[in-house]
């Protein structure tokens, strides 16, 4: 696999969380945030950072996105996604599906296989360096 592609060990991505990376786009000069999380099977899959209800809520803020029942829950509405298809099982955007992000593990390490971006970095994009804050009106209370 192609080095620049690399993104991190596979053992750096938690069993019940989410490793956040910063990715560049390669159609517009925008960085993007995703989220990493691995699968019952041991495979990983990447998300675009942000809840489908309102797109400028971040799932992971930084210190991993909270899980409940083994999905990815937003803080803000307390939607919960599938880690395996990314679909929203429940809350007000129920049936709608994270964006995807093509990922591979090959040889103990997640590559970046998708041709829509270019990884650039460990952590929150740049816009969100120093913001560790969840977004406003949290509702989760675990």
């Amino acid at each position: 696999m192609d080095e620049a592609a690399r993104i991190a060990d596979a053992s750096a991505v938690p069993d019940d969380g989410t490793l956040l990376v910063t990715l560049q786009s390669t159609d517009e000069d925008e960085q993007r945030e995703a989220i990493l999380t691995r699968l019952a099977d041991g495979s990983v899959a990447a998300w675009l950072n942000y809840c489908q209800h309102w797109t400028d809520v971040r799932l992971d803020t930084g210190d991993g996105a909270p899980m409940r029942g083994g999905e990815i829950a937003c803080r803000r509405h307390a939607a919960t996604f599938d880690r395996t298809s990314g679909e929203c099982t429940f809350g007000p955007c129920e049936g709608a599906f994270l964006n995807d992000v093509d990922v591979t593990v090959a040889d103990d390490a997640v590559y970046l296989t998708d041709e829509s971006f270019t990884f650039e970095s460990m952590g929150p994009a740049e816009a969100h360096t120093g913001d560790s804050s969840t977004s406003p009106g949290e509702r989760l209370g675990f």
